[in-house]
């Protein structure tokens, strides 16, 4: 078998027959692993996972079955940004190539939903361990056991039930290196050119991982066949000519999107969410962070312990596989195997994705080292069936120990990641209920920072922003602009019980409380801020606090003699002044009133907040507030109302943070033109 002229075992002496009852074990593993895929998804994932990718691939499959690569702007693409979407030339777009959501398209064509896109994937992956594995052992029972063990992997039901494409990568990855590999070592010009096109798929898919799949791959072949040059050249342009087409598909959809062939819509989006070491960030407005060799060992190490966490039999794999790997160190088939080991974890150690990932790697396993599945199971098979052909009883026992190892873990991820699932379902709910209104609406989601599908994983637009719902995020005071550029839409607030920045994977979920409040436009050359604040404490002094566009105007007592339940009365007023300039900067005040603000900026927003303490010192600090967007125009303020509730609350970490809130009931507002 060393001999790299030589034909594989398994394709000697085969009759039909067995040939035919080979593949039907395959199909029918692969058919129970698109079982499991769909189960996940329904019982584990029933409101997405954790992960913001999800609706974003959806959105972006939804786009493609439309016949389009992007969705307009509308004019507004401040309010219509997609979460990792590129908003450029009055167009809309994802930060990802076409490969995954081509298949959850395909998904939702032939079978009615893109979940069946899930089950194609986690087949596909099923599959194509048992391919690879069967190209370097040329065993069949060895293969379909490392494929029976990636169905048993943890692995496969955190990750076969999101709309995330890694274990459809690694799928295709499989079938790449068996074509490949019995390609060159067989002289099979068509699965050359078949192991191209494979390649090009993952390239489609995953640019990044089909340059480490091919040189793990690949450089093995090169070094077994080194004395047989010819060979490998006429190997490369076999290969070369299957990649071709679907390579150049990537970059002419990378000139389509970008103007560049070479420039992927990814760092289009954010040029510093790129590879190598540096500051480095996953889009604007976001927190960026400096990565460099620490984070990317820390990152690494990290991913690598938790790989095994998420195979069949746990931490109890590692030895056992350890195992299998010194079994086949002298065979230089498995040297591929190796190859994998180095150049996953090698080639995502300069991307600063690794770091972030690591994470939440214990929830969701290591998403970048999923590639390394396949390989796992097949060392773990090669232990198991050399024992099991030594002492039938070896080999079951070590495949029991396997199962049962694992299960402590598998039941307490599976019930984690449901857990985070279950915790979005009022995101649905609350969808839903808009979805369900008898009117066009528009629905500013509260809270979701710069994107849309970041807090409400269901906010995603119609292809055309034509659908019943129009969800838009939230600015204050521009949202006066789209509630006028939509007069037929009746303007509502999704409001959250907590805001985009708490959002995140935990091991004790947020439930978000949601309500859907219908909002009106007030205008006036003045407005009117009037408040009546009940007392909810024992303290005897009630302050008031006027901040205009980040800058504290006013504070005022309102009481220093107040008792707990006593009504108090405050007000304020703020004016537009006549437009001097084109650019819109007052230049009078219309009153000398000391309860008057003129607003200096077209947008901005006012912030009326109060506090109780029982001395002046201590009720300065405020505990809850109103916040009203602006927008000043033609001698008139507008203001979208209801106002924005908050209250002063522990969200962990050392400071007390503003948290929304739907009901603030010791402040009556009320707004109105004077």
């Amino acid at each position: 078998m060393n001999d790299v002229t030589a034909e594989p075992a398994h394709t000697v002496g085969r009759r039909p027959r067995v040939e035919r009852s080979e593949w039907l074990a395959v199909v029918g593993l692969s058919l129970l692993g698109a079982v499991v895929a769909w189960a996940s998804n329904r019982w584990v994932f029933p409101a997405f996972s954790w992960n913001r990718d999800e609706p974003v691939y959806l959105w972006q499959a939804a786009t493609l079955r439309s016949g389009s690569f992007s969705s307009p702007d509308g004019g507004f693409p401040e309010f219509f940004h997609p979460w990792l979407g590129v908003a450029a030339d009055g167009r809309l777009f994802s930060q990802y190539t076409l490969g995954w959501p081509f298949v959850l398209v395909v998904g939702d064509v032939v079978f009615g939903t893109p979940a069946a896109g899930l089950s194609i994937g986690v087949a596909i992956a099923v599959s194509g361990t048992y391919a690879f594995a069967r190209s370097i052992a040329g065993d069949h029972a060895m293969a379909l056991v490392a494929a029976g063990a990636l169905v048993l992997s943890p692995i496969l039901i955190v990750q076969g039930g999101v709309y995330l494409g890694y274990l459809f990568t690694l799928g295709v990855g499989g079938w790449f290196a068996a074509a490949l590999r019995s390609g060159v070592l067989e002289r099979r010009l068509g699965r050359l050119v078949a192991a191209g096109a494979l390649l090009g798929l993952i390239f489609l898919t995953r640019s990044f991982d089909a340059i480490v799949w091919a040189l793990a791959i690949g450089v093995p072949l090169v070094v077994q066949c080194r004395h047989e040059v010819p060979r490998i050249v006429r190997s490369a342009i076999a290969v070369g000519f299957g990649a071709f087409p679907i390579v150049l598909l990537t970059l002419l959809y990378n000139q389509r999107m970008t103007g560049s062939l070479t420039t992927f819509p990814v760092t289009v989006k954010d040029p510093l969410d790129t590879y190598g070491f540096g500051t480095r960030r996953i889009a604007p407005l976001f927190p960026s962070i400096d990565y460099g060799i620490r984070e990317a060992v820390k990152g690494t190490l990290k991913n690598g312990f938790y790989l095994f966490f998420f195979t069949v039999g746990g931490l109890v794999a590692l030895p056992v596989a350890a195992l299998g790997a010194w079994q086949r160190r002298r065979d230089p088939a498995w040297w591929t195997v190796g190859a994998l080991f180095v150049a996953f974890p090698a080639g995502y150690f300069f991307f600063w994705g690794t770091n972030v990932s690591s994470l939440t790697s214990r929830m969701s396993g290591p998403i970048y080292f999923i590639p390394l599945y396949g390989a796992v199971c097949m060392l773990l098979a090669t232990v198991i069936i050399g024992a099991f052909r030594r002492s039938a009883r070896h080999g079951i026992a070590i495949a029991g120990v396997l199962v049962v190892a694992g299960l402590p873990f598998v039941v307490d991820r599976v019930a984690l990641n449901r857990d985070i699932s279950r915790a979005q379902v009022p995101w649905e709910r609350a969808s839903n209920a808009a979805n369900a209104l008898d009117h066009d609406a528009l629905v500013f989601v509260a809270d979701s920072g710069p994107y849309l599908m970041f807090l409400n994983p269901y906010s995603a637009n119609e292809p055309d922003l034509d659908g019943r719902v129009l969800w838009s995020t939230e600015r204050l005071g521009r949202d006066v602009d789209l509630i006028e550029a939509t007069p037929d839409r009746t303007p509502y607030r999704m409001q959250a019980s907590f805001r985009g920045d708490e959002l995140g994977p935990s091991d004790a979920p947020k439930v978000p409380e949601i309500d859907l409040i219908p909002l009106s436009t007030t205008r006036g050359a003045s407005l009117e801020l009037g408040a009546v604040v009940t007392n909810p404490t024992e303290f005897a002094v009630v302050t008031a606090t006027v901040t205009i566009d980040g800058r504290v105007v006013a504070q005022r007592v309102v009481s220093e003699s107040s008792r707990r339940d006593d009504r108090l009365e405050f007000d304020w007023v703020v004016a537009a002044s006549d437009l001097a300039t084109s650019s819109g900067v007052p230049t009078s005040s219309p009153s000398g009133d000391e309860r008057v603000t003129v607003l200096t900026e077209e947008y901005g927003s006012v912030v009326l907040s109060f506090g109780f303490g029982p001395d002046r010192r201590a009720a300065a600090r405020p505990v809850v507030q109103h916040v009203i967007g602006y927008r000043v125009a033609d001698g008139d303020v507008a203001m979208v109302l209801p106002a924005r509730a908050e209250r002063l609350a522990d969200v962990g970490g050392p400071k007390l943070r503003w948290r929304p809130t739907v009901d603030l009931p010791e402040v009556d507002l009320d707004v109105r033109a004077t």
